[in-house]
């Protein structure tokens, strides 16, 4: 038999063109794997997810959680108003009964009338007043007293020196004096506001007595001993 001839055949290889060859082919199965993966993702970002039961039943919670915590805020808001509100009216309480502790208290129980210390409160509104007269009478009699107070505000305005009555101030007196009535005593309360750029310093009280007989008892203060703030 004829020997069979072979031809031994050799192929060069370069071994960094063989890297690059296969570097290239996993960067291109890199590249259109995560092309497709964020084309599957953005389809499935807009996509509207389709409600079911279940998610209905979620989605009336939710909306009855929501009514529940709006309810919740409303019902704080109105109990901090009423306690706010009962915490004024028991400072009011408050103050009456310590005036009605003062004025019976037995060593203010003197003969005859005199005037108590004045009180004026700052409101909210600026130069706007709340004042609090009282007249009082100690000891027995048989009749009450009648007259009339005045009021008047000594102070600076425009560097000159001016005095104001309280029926300027008050619009609810209409200018007319405080007319006076009462055995034991008589609370007088009211508003005043003084003009722009009157600073008041001294304030004098006037209880002009015509009954039972006439006589004239004045009184003056300093502004700043009578404020509460």
């Amino acid at each position: 038999m004829p020997r069979e001839q072979y031809r031994t055949v050799v192929k060069r290889e370069n071994p960094r063109r063989q890297r690059l060859r296969v570097f290239a082919g996993v960067s291109i199965v890199i590249a259109v794997t995560g092309v497709a993966y964020f084309w599957g993702e953005n389809r499935a970002s807009q996509r509207p997810i389709p409600w079911n039961g279940e998610s209905e039943v979620l989605r009336e919670e939710l909306a009855l959680l929501a009514t529940r915590a709006e309810l919740d805020t409303q019902a704080i808001a109105d109990l901090t108003i009423s306690l706010a509100e009962a915490r004024g009216v028991i400072e009011e309480r408050e103050r009456e009964l310590a005036f009605y502790q003062e004025v019976l208290a037995p060593e203010e129980i003197t003969r005859g009338p005199r005037l108590r210390q004045p009180v004026f409160r700052a409101t909210e509104r600026p130069g706007v007043w709340r004042y609090q007269l009282v007249v009082q009478h100690g000891g027995k009699t048989s009749s009450g007293y009648r007259g009339d107070l005045k009021v008047n505000f000594t102070g600076v305005v425009a560097g000159a020196v001016s005095v104001l009555p309280l029926t300027e101030l008050d619009l609810a007196l209409s200018g007319s004096p405080l007319a006076l009535n009462f055995r034991y005593f008589q609370r007088v309360e009211g508003e005043l506001e003084f003009p722009p750029g009157f600073t008041p310093e001294q304030v004098e009280v006037v209880l002009e007595l015509s009954k039972p007989t006439s006589e004239d008892i004045r009184t003056s203060y300093i502004w700043d001993e009578l404020v509460v703030r």
